[in-house]
């Protein structure tokens, strides 16, 4: 991959050469205002609940500390603009260009094939899992996972991947915060909430003993959840409405 002007790099998609420009940084008053209108913060502590509201409240500040701190890389030039050519299922932070100029970000565990739906002109890697271990420090990791986002929910023996999405989710909302470009929303699991459907359906029941006594005899052979946030909600409501085991005991 060679320079091909002043802030630009020749990227090559699909067997074709294209100047991809490095993407204007915005003003900081823009970019701290991107944390509402790109990652609905303000929107989601509004719709929390109180114990919600507290836990948003604290992102809040660390990605407003985080924006802040990679503006200033940016602004004095320590930032490294090293965009490759996405040529494998990479894991990291992605950009599209559309027909029309436009510029938007995104992320997947597999970039390639996330990119492959999308009518773009072309595509690029911005950057890799292991470039964004340099900016999001172990330090901002502990303190993301101490405060116990729901979007963030995962098991213990996941910590790894858990680490890897907020790394990517950082990465991406910082990108896009601070870019000029057409990404209209990040960090989206960084703010999700579990909906009222949801709350209803995993809501405590009374269960008649011989169904508690049923349960106590199945082995334990460990639960695999396949399940995402966006998913639960139906899949829950149709377990309330077909399973006697979510039925509500009736008043005696």
């Amino acid at each position: 991959m060679s320079t091909a002007g002043a802030g630009s790099m020749k990227i090559n998609w699909k067997n074709k050469d294209y100047d991809l420009a490095e993407p204007s940084l915005c003003s900081l008053e823009d970019c701290l205002n991107h944390l509402e209108s790109k990652v609905r913060i303000h929107a989601a502590i509004a719709n929390a609940g109180d114990n919600d509201k507290a836990t948003l409240g604290q992102l809040q500040c660390l990605l407003e500390k985080f924006l802040r701190a990679q503006f200033h890389q940016m602004g004095t030039g320590k930032w490294k603009w090293q965009p490759r050519n996405l040529t494998a299922n990479l894991t990291g932070v992605y950009l599209v260009v559309y027909p029309d100029g436009g510029v938007k970000f995104g992320m997947s565990f597999n970039c390639q094939m996330r990119v492959q739906r999308q009518g773009c002109l072309y595509a690029a890697m911005v950057m890799k899992l292991q470039d964004m271990r340099e900016i999001v420090s172990q330090e901002l990791l502990s303190q993301v996972k101490k405060i116990g986002l729901p979007g963030l929910a995962f098991h213990d023996d996941q910590e790894g991947k858990l680490d890897d999405l907020i790394t990517m989710q950082l990465c991406e909302m910082c990108l896009a915060c601070t870019r000029e470009c057409v990404t209209a929303t990040v960090g989206e699991r960084l703010v999700q909430l579990p909906n009222v459907r949801v709350c209803k359906a995993v809501a405590p029941h009374t269960f008649e003993q011989e169904v508690v006594d049923f349960m106590q005899g199945v082995p334990d052979k460990g639960v695999f959840c396949l399940l995402s946030w966006p998913t639960l909600a139906s899949r829950l409501q149709r377990m309330a409405e077909e399973s006697h085991f979510f039925a509500p005991t009736a008043p005696s």
